[in-house]
């Protein structure tokens, strides 16, 4: 940085006088000639003839003059000289005073600083003790109160600091600060060394910013770089009790093998939304964790797992650690299929409830008949609840490429495994009936029976339809047969009698005038 001179401005005053003309008016006497008519009278002589007559005998005529005055007025003009005042302008000068301001400018010296930064290694280890030098630059004037901070950033140790250079600094937190006083021109260094953390992954930027402040100067700023070197490649990996990977959870690579490691806060899985953290040893580096998933995202059953970390050094050579994880939750898996009369599947739902597996066996539909629509909004749906309202799954008649299933009996298989070897199967019936249809298919409600609630009622789905059951164990034995009232369209089992498991119901409709038969298969579990 180049020191810059600053101006001081110093005002001088100069006296000068201005000449200002006035105008004066003086009155002078001015001659006008003006013209008076003056009558004069003139004589003008003017002869008038007279004629006198005279009698003789021969008559004769003898004229007489008479001179005759006649007066004619003639003007003359006359001069006469009036003195008329008229007034001149007479310009007479007044001095006045002006002051003019005239600028001087002089050079005051002012204090710049400039920061530099440096560093032993730009690629370091974790663990190894790096060392950073600062130097502080004052030009101009001398610099008061100066003080100089520098940041640590995440990886490296603060409590390893060690300071090199007088005046030593002081450690807060993540930051170093020096109180230089005040600083004649010239240049002050420090230094300091300061560890690696342990736990610095490689690649990890490791970016130390330093400032320089002084009320009199303007703030500087520098900073330095270095990277951590990363030459061991650290895999977390989840394997199941035969050995099998279920998830891979992080890829890093490290300075250093990772010899120990801890799970927070214990290494239980209780409950749905509980997980693992994975911390390398004492130094608590936080290295992934696990939430009870596989990489699909599904939740694992309930069983022992181990993580295994594992570090592959540039020259192959491996470090393994293993902890283990156990997973004990009540949690169960819940998939629903769509099936139709045959058996073939037409639709896969699946979810997850966090419950026990006996909650499964209370799932119910919202609709037992639905009305697809043609254009993909409107008409009716199915949704398979709880007892408590929380939904599972929804059905909108519809098969797993999007198109609406025909017209006939389906069921919504819902299967629970609770990752204890526990399972429960329910079929709940769902009729599709588009607007051309014919509903010619039996529902039967409930389809789990227990001692509480014994009794399946068989609907034929047909009105003055009449109702014909058969019963059979999953061997194939006959267990009962039973036929409604005719026309009723309806028909019952009752349970009571046969033992705890899932049985068959081969159910014919047979509608009013006996003819066009309809058969299907329903399964109905008995629960003791």
């Amino acid at each position: 940085m180049t020191p810059t001179d600053t101006w001081t401005i110093q005002f001088t005053l100069t006296h000068t006088d201005t000449f200002t003309a006035t105008s004066t008016w003086t009155p002078t006497s001015t001659w006008t000639e003006s013209w008076t008519p003056t009558s004069t009278d003139s004589w003008t002589p003017t002869v008038s003839p007279t004629n006198t007559w005279t009698f003789s005998d021969t008559p004769t005529v003898t004229e007489t003059w008479t001179n005759s005055n006649t007066f004619t007025r003639t003007d003359t003009p006359t001069v006469t000289s009036t003195d008329t005042p008229t007034g001149t302008p007479t310009p007479s000068y007044t001095a006045t005073s002006t002051y003019t301001v005239t600028s001087t400018y002089s050079p005051t010296p002012v204090s710049v600083m400039s920061l530099s930064k440096t560093v032993s290694t730009t690629a370091p280890k974790a663990g190894d003790r790096i060392t950073y030098t600062l130097s502080v630059n004052v030009s101009g004037s001398v610099a008061q109160s100066v003080t100089l901070t520098d940041n640590l950033p995440t990886g490296l140790d603060p409590s390893t600091v060690v300071f090199l250079s007088t005046p030593a600094g002081t450690v807060a937190g993540n930051t170093l600060t020096w109180l230089l006083g005040n600083l004649s021109p010239g240049t002050t260094t420090v230094t300091f060394s300061i560890q690696v953390s342990a736990s610095a992954v490689g690649d990890q930027l490791l970016r130390n910013q330093a400032q320089v402040t002084s009320p009199s100067a303007p703030t500087a700023e520098a900073t330095a770089d270095s990277t951590v070197r990363g030459d061991v490649q650290v895999t977390i990996g989840l394997y199941n009790a035969a050995g099998e990977l279920v998830k891979t959870l992080a890829v890093k690579y490290m300075s250093n093998p990772v010899n120990d490691v801890s799970l927070l806060a214990d290494a239980v899985l209780s409950s749905m939304g509980d997980s693992v953290t994975i911390v390398m040893g004492a130094d608590g580096r936080v290295l992934g964790t696990w939430d009870g998933t596989n990489a699909l995202g599904d939740l694992v059953g309930n069983g022992t797992y181990y993580l295994k970390v594992d570090s592959v050094d540039a020259y192959g050579t491996t470090t393994s650690v293993t902890k283990q994880i156990t997973v004990d939750r009540p949690v169960s898996k819940v998939q629903l299929t769509v099936y139709n009369a045959a058996g073939e599947v037409v639709r896969d739902l699946g979810t997850y409830w966090s419950g026990p597996i006996e909650t499964m066996t209370n799932v119910h539909l919202t609709a037992t008949v639905i009305s697809p629509s043609a254009v993909g909004t409107g008409g009716t749906q199915s949704t398979a609840v709880m007892n408590d309202g929380t939904q599972l799954a929804i059905w909108n008649g519809r098969d797993n490429l999007g198109q609406i299933v025909k017209d006939g009996q389906y069921y919504v298989e819902v299967k629970t495994d609770d990752g204890k070897g526990g399972h429960s199967t329910v079929d709940l019936p769902v009729s599709v009936l588009t607007a051309s249809g014919n509903l010619t298919t039996s529902s039967v409600v409930p389809n789990v029976l227990t001692p509480m609630n014994p009794i399946a009622t068989i609907q034929g789905g047909m009105p003055g339809s009449t109702v014909k059951v058969t019963v059979y164990r999953l061997n194939g034995d006959r267990v009962v047969a039973i036929q409604g009232a005719t026309g009723t369209g309806v028909a019952a089992w009752d349970s009571r009698g046969a033992s705890a498991g899932l049985y068959l119901l081969a159910v014919e409709v047979v509608n009013a005038d006996g003819k066009n038969p309809a058969r299907q298969i329903a399964k109905v579990l008995v629960r003791k």
